[in-house]
């Protein structure tokens, strides 16, 4: 069962309204709970990023351009998972537990249930282990 979090309904008005300042401001506030809240890793980062990630391409931004200049003074797993994902012309949004829906006003974010986004990331992270990418190994 699909629903909309609180950063996935902010990032859906992001899209709507074109703005790139909506998408740094959350963007910023992952950022800081990365690297403070208890208990993260390069995996929540994957979750986190992708979204921003897609939305500034929808947009019609650069995310190097936009969004890498926040992580000025980040740790390093923190920057690479970001470059990492960055590196990834076209994702599939499905394989990180995310939708994009279209409706009536517009198109939105949506995620999957819990228990269904950790299989697909358990699933897209096993694919990794053949990729010469020290992504997913931190």
């Amino acid at each position: 069962m699909a629903h909309q979090s609180p950063a996935e309904i902010e990032l859906t008005t992001a899209l709507r309204e074109r703005s790139a300042d909506k998408v740094k401001a959350l963007f910023r506030a992952d950022l800081i709970e990365l690297q403070t809240g208890k208990g993260y890793d390069y995996r929540d980062a994957i979750l986190w990023f992708i979204l921003p990630i897609d939305c500034t391409r929808r947009i019609g931004l650069d995310p190097i351009a936009v969004l890498r200049p926040l992580l000025s003074g980040s740790p390093p797993w923190i920057v690479e998972n970001f470059d990492g994902l960055v590196g990834i012309p076209d994702p599939d949004l499905a394989s990180y537990g995310y939708e994009l829906r279209w409706e009536p006003s517009g198109p939105a974010y949506w995620s999957f249930d819990p228990d269904e986004k950790s299989a697909r990331l358990k699933a897209m992270l096993d694919g990794l282990d053949a990729r010469p990418s020290d992504i997913h190994q931190r």
